[in-house]
C-alpha cells in the first residue's frame, strides 16, 4: 500500500468516524449518542448542509419541505450535500482538490442517513446509497441477529462494508444481505460504505456512506 493511499485512509478514517445521527424531530448531529443523551462532542448539522429530507408515512413517500419536522414519519431518509475534504501539511479543509495549495490526498463525501419510527417501515425509499433493516423493529433485542439489505435505487449491492460499534463487522452478500448482532440496548448506529476512485482533479477517492438508525430493546 503506498503513502498516498494510506494518507487517504487515514483522512477518511478521521472524518467519517464522526458519526451522524438523527433525533425525534428529524434534526441530524455529528457526534456520539448513547441511549437518549448526546457526547459533549455532538454537534447540530446545519440546515444549508441538507441536501433533501424524505418521509415515508404509510405507503407514501414524500419530501419534507420543513426540514425542523418529522411529520409524524414512519422513517426518514436524509442526504447530506456532496462536500469536498483535501488534507494539507496545514490542516484539512473542506474544499476540493483543485481549489487547495500544497494537497496531499482528498475525497469527496457522499452520505446519508435513515432514522426508522415503525415496526412496519419497511417500504425501500430507493435513494442511491441506502441500508434498510429487513427484521421487525419491534422484535429487536440485545443479542439478537438483524437482518439487513443494501440496495442502490432498489438494487441490492454486493460487497458494501457494514461498520458497527466503530468495526467493520461485515460484508454485504451476493444478493446485499448481511446480518448483524446487537451488542447493546438502546439507539443503534449501522453504517455501510463503498469507495470509487475519484477524478484526480478535485478528489482521490469518493466516499459513498449511509447510516442507518434504530432503537434496540432490552433482552
Amino acid at each position: 500500500m503506498n503513502k498516498n493511499i494510506l494518507i487517504i485512509l487515514a483522512l477518511c478514517n478521521t472524518l467519517i468516524a464522526s458519526e451522524i445521527w438523527i433525533d425525534d424531530i428529524a434534526a441530524l448531529h455529528y457526534g456520539q449518542k448513547i441511549m437518549q443523551e448526546t457526547s459533549i462532542k455532538a454537534k447540530k448539522i446545519k440546515q444549508d448542509e441538507i441536501s433533501k429530507i424524505s418521509c415515508l408515512k404509510g405507503d407514501e413517500i414524500f419530501e419534507l419541505v420543513d426540514k425542523n419536522l418529522r411529520d409524524d414519519c414512519d422513517a426518514v431518509f436524509v442526504e447530506l450535500k456532496r462536500v469536498y475534504y483535501t488534507k494539507t501539511p496545514f490542516g484539512t479543509k473542506k474544499v476540493s482538490k483543485d481549489r487547495t495549495k500544497m494537497p496531499l490526498s482528498s475525497f469527496l463525501s457522499v452520505a446519508s442517513i435513515k432514522m426508522i419510527y415503525k415496526n412496519d417501515a419497511t417500504k425501500l425509499f430507493k435513494a442511491p446509497f441506502e441500508l434498510s433493516l429487513r427484521t421487525p423493529l419491534a422484535k429487536i433485542k440485545v443479542g439478537d441477529r438483524i437482518r439487513l439489505i443494501v440496495t442502490s435505487f432498489g438494487i441490492p449491492k454486493a460487497g458494501v462494508s457494514i461498520t458497527y460499534n466503530k468495526k467493520i463487522v461485515t460484508k454485504s452478500d451476493k444478493d446485499g444481505f448481511v446480518s448483524v448482532e446487537m451488542k447493546q440496548e438502546g439507539f443503534q448506529k449501522i453504517r455501510a460504505s463503498y469507495s470509487q476512485k475519484g477524478d484526480g482533479i478535485k478528489s482521490d477517492e469518493i466516499i459513498h456512506s449511509t447510516t442507518l438508525n434504530l432503537e434496540v430493546l432490552k433482552p
